[in-house]
């Protein structure tokens, strides 16, 4: 699912504020920035010295007669009267009422915009749920343990309600849970969901069937689906399929939180759900080659973009104490400048004594020190 970048260009400030609180609050995959025309005008020909500012943008929204006669192409123009409206798909000419309710307006967006780059785009509702993502390069990094640590920080010392989603190969949610469980796995969950199945039943499309049927939880309280035996069918969804899912989840509002083991997982709903996650976190192995993690990376930006990695934060997991130096001392920050993921903070965890004791992960001395702070920063 695409972010998709949104200006407003108006003289009238009032309106540009109104509209782009109106359209942030009610989707969650629009960014929203505003200008004058004067402003945008002396950008576009500052850009760069080539006059392509508009490329910064995917649909820009631009109210003024300025524009009136020349706008197309991704640049939409907004008129004062309804009976103007028009959408020109052959000449790529589009005017929308510039007074139309947001819904309308967003749905308009996601049409221009589908039909401009030939991408389909899913309308997500703003949700008060947050999606925290946890990825790797390969196995052995700690990913599914760093996932679950930080739901259960989540859930103990926040006292939120958290659904763990793990889109590895081979499930190891009874890892962390009660095994022998009656409930119903995930993929029965899905064909009630997208399936036929479900319009038989009369579970209205992305609407969640009754979910308690289908979930185990941890000893502190975290939910997860019933794993399904064999190959993990999150991972062979399509895009728009994962899309639903995560959405229909979101909009229940049972969870505060899903947070989804997405392993090296790069398949269409892999990186669906990279794009819906609101950050991203990164785990690597110390000291292990940066060969595997550049050509992940790599994959990542070919098949999702820049976007993505711009939300991710990294986590080198699994340092090893140096000579003589204590749990509490701090250890040096990574040197940004060779990483590929550009983030603001880049934390090393100690492979300080964390431990799993039956299916609960203790949160005890320097490794509970780190996910506690890890998880303040994917906050």
């Amino acid at each position: 699912m695409d972010n998709i970048k949104v200006a407003i260009v108006s003289e009238d400030t009032a309106y540009n504020k109104a509209l782009s609180a109106a359209v942030a609050n009610a989707c969650r995959n629009l960014s929203v920035c505003i200008f004058s025309s004067r402003a945008f005008v002396k950008a576009w020909s500052e850009y760069d010295g080539k006059g392509a500012y508009y490329d910064k943008y995917d649909i820009i929204l631009w109210a003024g007669d300025e524009i009136s006669d020349s706008y197309g192409d991704n640049i939409v123009f907004l008129a004062d009267k309804a009976s103007l409206s028009k959408k020109d798909y052959e000449n790529n000419r589009f005017c929308i009422y510039r007074y139309s309710t947001a819904h309308t307006i967003i749905a308009a967006v996601f049409d221009i915009y589908s039909h401009l780059t030939g991408r389909n785009a899913f309308f997500m509702k703003r949700s008060s749920t947050g999606l925290l993502g946890f990825a790797s390069c390969g196995g052995g990094t700690g990913c599914t343990t760093v996932t679950m640590a930080v739901a259960q920080e989540l859930r103990r010392f926040y006292g939120k309600k958290v659904l763990y989603l793990t889109m590895e190969d081979v499930e190891s949610t009874e890892s962390f849970t009660a095994k022998g469980s009656t409930a119903k796995n995930v993929g029965e969950f899905l064909y009630r969901l997208l399936g036929r199945e479900g319009i038989l039943s009369g579970c209205e499309a992305g609407k969640v069937p009754f979910i308690d049927a289908y979930i185990v939880s941890s000893a502190f309280g975290i939910e997860a689906f019933s794993p399904t035996r064999g190959k993990n069918p999150l991972r062979e969804l399509k895009a728009d399929d994962m899309q639903k899912f995560l959405a229909a989840l979101m909009d229940c509002g049972r969870y505060d939180f899903i947070v989804t083991d997405l392993s090296s997982c790069l398949t269409e709903a892999g990186i669906a759900a990279m794009e819906i996650a609101d950050k991203i976190c990164f785990i690597a192995k110390a000291g292990e080659s940066k060969y595997r993690e550049e050509n992940y990376m790599s994959q990542v930006i070919c098949c999702g973009g820049e976007k993505i990695v711009d939300k991710m934060v990294k986590v080198e997991n699994m340092f090893p104490l140096s000579e003589g130096q204590t749990m509490k001392e701090e250890v040096s920050p990574y040197d940004e400048a060779q990483e590929m993921i550009s983030t603001k903070a880049c934390l090393r965890m100690l492979s300080r004594g964390y431990h799993v004791c039956g299916h609960e992960i203790m949160l005890e001395g320097g490794f509970g020190e780190d996910i506690a702070g890890l998880t303040a920063l994917m906050l």
